[in-house]
């Protein structure tokens, strides 16, 4: 790729040349501003919220759904019945299950 197979020090001056070529690329990046632009505003990012969780026909299903074990909440709906039950796993290791009436 770089230089001959019989010098195996032939790459140098091209590695040279890049290396130049990057550091004059590196030097442009590094001027500073002019002063009639204003400085560049950080984009504020913020994360988006989800509810995780999904909807279901029964106390039973809600019962049996797997949910994450970093304990965080999942929701899940049951319209029929007029209900949120809330599965999640506690501190301890054991499922907390909390029933919401609408």
């Amino acid at each position: 790729m770089y230089g001959n197979y019989y010098n195996p020090y032939g790459a140098t001056q091209q590695m040279q040349q890049r290396l130049a070529n990057l550091q004059q690329q590196q030097q442009m990046y590094q001027q500073p501003m002019p002063a009639m632009m204003p400085p560049a505003q950080p984009n504020a990012y913020q994360p988006v919220q989800q509810i995780k969780g999904r909807p279901v026909t029964s106390i039973e299903e809600a019962r049996a759904a797997q949910v994450d074990l970093d304990g965080t909440s999942t929701y899940f709906p049951a319209p029929a019945e007029g209900k949120i039950y809330e599965k999640l796993i506690g501190m301890d290791g054991l499922p907390i299950f909390r029933v919401y009436q609408l």
